[in-house]
């Protein structure tokens, strides 16, 4: 049942009716921002607008009033199509591929899908990689990233093929409603290796990624190379966005100099860069500066390694059974600094109020200084861990606490301030 309340711009409607509705529009192929909860309420409103006689009374949904919603949500989609078609350029206008990305709150990340040497990775683990996978899409977080280096020996490039079979086969079952397939992204990122020296290898690069995976939505060089031939791997990043094989591009681990050089380098050529990606924590040298570069040039910061390998997400103090090295020697050397036992000390407190966890708290401090962080998922657990991380905000004066606190720890994750 749908139900008014005299006096209030309030409608309330249950749960199994918004879910009838909601499938109704993903069917109509209409975008899920088109039907937010304020623009389903709106749709009803103006369906049946305020009366005297209808203040206090109620009404079954029928099938044909949530066609009627439904068709409303399609008109308002259209207007909004038509009037966004008319303010893109040509080109964007031709190709698909180059429509804007929509990023959520919080990315996957898929280093440890693969990754025998620093993850201890087992093949036995897919199945319950593709229930984390689900689990996220279905809680908002529809990016996952990877990178075509992800998986060591004989499981070269196992994150992306994994990547690629989930995303093909997304359990509709496990979600409340289809998933449009066009609004997952799937990240990957192409290492400068010794024999990738030419814009056409990239190129190369890019289309055996999407052979893996299907499709590539964003595509990111994954780290500046180390000698001359940047311009070169740069100029292949614009082919593959101006080919449409990707629907954007980004960098990782950019400092604020080289960012502000290469997004110049690519504008003009009219090409834009979307996504910076670097390792950003509680732990990680300019993070303020690295965010101010972003929002000057208009790109997203996405923050890899959020939890430092895991250091700051709780399981792990003085006395406690360490992960295996190389982790466990990192942590070995530095959980036994004064001022990190305070940080996690006041990332434990800061969760005891709020009923959030530690590693939940560090995530969320991200997420308040501007970025996406992209944390690694191994099991459904983890990823539910993770989840809790969103859908909130610390205070300004928790961050302000977390920021002085951090200061005073050891500086385990180096940003690249200054790229040259």
């Amino acid at each position: 049942m749908a139900r008014r309340h005299a006096g209030a711009d309030c409608f309330e409607l249950c749960d199994r009716h918004r879910n009838m509705l909601t499938a109704r529009c993903v069917q109509l192929a209409i975008p899920r921002a088109h039907f937010s909860a304020l623009e389903t309420r709106k749709l009803w409103q103006d369906r049946w607008p305020r009366s005297a006689g209808r203040e206090h009374s109620s009404f079954r949904i029928t099938g044909s009033a949530i066609a009627g919603v439904a068709a409303s949500a399609v008109a308002v989609a259209r207007r909004r199509r038509k009037k966004s078609r008319a303010c893109l350029d040509l080109r964007r206008a031709v190709s698909s591929a180059s429509e804007e990305l929509e990023l959520p709150e919080l990315a996957v990340g898929t280093w440890a899908w693969g990754n025998r040497l620093l993850w201890q990775y087992s093949p036995d683990m897919d199945e319950d990689l593709r229930r984390s996978f689900d689990l996220c899409v279905n809680r908002g977080a529809f990016m996952f990233d990877t990178g075509d280096t992800y998986g060591t020996g004989d499981l070269d490039c196992r994150s992306e093929k994994l990547l690629g079979e989930f995303s093909r086969t997304l359990s509709s079952s496990s979600l409340p409603w289809p998933f449009p397939q066009k609004r997952l992204v799937l990240a990957t990122k192409w290492a400068p290796q010794p024999w990738r020296l030419t814009r056409e290898s990239l190129v190369e690069a890019c289309r055996a990624s999407v052979e893996r995976m299907g499709r590539v939505d964003l595509g990111q060089l994954h780290w500046p190379p180390a000698f001359f031939h940047e311009a070169q791997l740069l100029d292949g990043l614009g082919d593959v966005y101006e080919q449409g094989l990707v629907r954007g591009i980004g960098l990782s681990n950019y400092g604020p100099v080289g960012l502000r050089r290469v997004v110049s380098r690519l504008r003009e050529r009219g090409v834009p860069v979307a996504t910076a990606q670097v390792q950003f924590s509680l732990l990680t040298e300019s993070n303020d500066e690295l965010v101010a570069t972003c929002q000057d040039l208009g790109v997203r910061p996405i923050a890899y390694s959020p939890l430092c390998l895991g250091l700051l997400s709780g399981k792990y103090g003085e006395g406690s059974e360490l992960p295996p090295p190389p982790r466990g020697w990192l942590f070995g050397s530095l959980l036994g600094n004064k001022e990190l036992q305070n940080l996690l000390s006041l990332l434990g407190e800061i969760g005891q109020v709020r009923g959030k966890s530690v590693a939940q708290v560090a995530i969320n401090w991200c997420v308040c200084k501007g970025a996406i962080p992209l944390v690694g998922v191994k099991n459904a657990k983890q990823a539910a861990e993770n989840l809790g991380a969103i859908g909130w905000r610390l205070s300004d004066s928790e961050v302000s606490d977390l920021d002085a606190a951090a200061k005073r720890a050891p500086r385990t994750q180096p940003n690249p301030a200054s790229v040259p």
